[in-house]
Parts: structure tokens; sequence; C-alpha cells
């Protein structure tokens, strides 16, 4: 129960707003910003500031690992960490609505004053500019086991909105099997979804004689 007067982190509530769906509440941090925050992620703990505590300890951490001084651009692992964690838990971030207001959270030992190193030690540095965070199970969290450098074909493959086609023991999304039996992506597609064919019967029809065996 959210209460007028009541102190959350940083947080002392001045209002109550009237009830919605999702009742809210009108704050004013310790910095002197007000702000409207839904009422749960107070007594959840979710939200202690108006912002300004991740920006601090941002701040810190940024200091004690040296990736943000004068003329010194931030690592690309370090600017990946740094991504992850804030679409993770500040509301104001660009991503929020696809980690933070889902519920995905980044695991405690990647957080803190040792979160980074830890990070490093886990995953270890992009490989690449090719690659990005990804996570193994869409709905799960960020952790060392459900997490991994990703390169940007894989992450596109891999989207919920991508439709699988399994043929044998093999299972792809479209673009893979035209690209792998050498057959137009806009063939294959009419073949399987305008006509319904099979994408066994699909990949049949335009590998030939000398074309590559399916498997059984």
């Amino acid at each position: 129960m959210v209460e007028v007067g009541q102190r959350f982190g940083r947080l002392v509530v001045v209002e109550l707003m009237p009830a919605t769906k999702r009742r809210q509440a009108r704050v004013q941090c310790d910095c002197g910003n007000e702000k409207l925050v839904a009422a749960g992620n107070l007594t959840s703990g979710h939200t202690q500031s108006c912002g300004c505590l991740h920006s601090e300890r941002m701040r810190e951490v940024h200091t004690k690992h040296g990736h943000r001084r004068d003329g010194v651009a931030p690592s690309p692992t370090y600017e990946a960490w740094c991504t992850m964690v804030r679409n993770c838990s500040n509301p104001f971030a660009k991503q929020w609505e696809y980690y933070g207001r889902l519920g995905v959270k980044v695991c405690e030992r990647w957080l803190g004053e040792a979160g980074y190193e830890r990070f490093v030690a886990d995953l270890g540095e992009r490989p690449s500019d090719e690659h990005v965070l990804s996570r193994r199970n869409k709905q799960r969290n960020f952790t060392p086991a459900n997490t991994y450098w990703a390169t940007r074909h894989e992450v596109s493959r891999n989207k919920a909105t991508n439709t699988m086609y399994t043929v044998g023991s093999r299972t792809q999304c479209l673009v893979d099997w035209a690209k792998e039996h050498d057959i137009p992506k806009s063939t294959l597609h009419y073949r399987v979804v305008t006509k319904g064919m099979t994408m066994r019967d699909a990949l049949d029809v335009g590998r030939g004689r000398s074309g590559k065996a399916l498997p059984e």
C-alpha cells in the first residue's frame, strides 16, 4: 500500500493519482525532481529515484573502469554492458519497453562495482563490430548461461517473428533454406507461403538432378 508522505529510496510520495488500471503516484526525489511512477514499482523497489541514482552509479562505474575519460571513448564491450543494464533498469532508455518494461532483468552477478569485470570474465570481449548481446531464451533474463555474443545475422534469424521450417532433423528459416539450396528467396516464399507447399517439396522442385540431397 502506497500512502502520501511515504518514502521509497530517494522518493517521497506527494500525491496519489486517481485510480486507473495502473495506480500511479506523484513523487519528489531528494534531488528536487518530480515524476509520476507506478505504485507497484515503488513497493517492489524497482524505482528508487527519478533516475539520478542510476546516473550516479553509472558515473562511478565509468570512473572506476577508466572508460569515461576526456578524449577516450568507451570500449565496444563496455558500451554493450552499459546498454544492457540501462535497457533493463532505466525507464527512460530507448529500448526500455522491450526489456525492463517486460520484466527482463540483468543478473546480480553483472551489477554493482564488480559487475563489469564479472561480465567480461563470463562472456569475454565483444568479438567484432558485427556482434551484439543476445539471449538464447528471450523469456529469461540476462545471465551467464542465457547470454552470448551473437552476430547480427544470427539475431535477425532468431527473431520471434520468423517462421521456422523443419526438413529432416534440421530447422531454419526460409531465407537460410533458400540460400543453402541456391533458390531465390522470392521463389521459395511463393511456393511455401503462397501455394502452400511443404518446405521439402519446395526445395525438391528447385534442386534439379545435381542438387544437394535432402535428409531423410
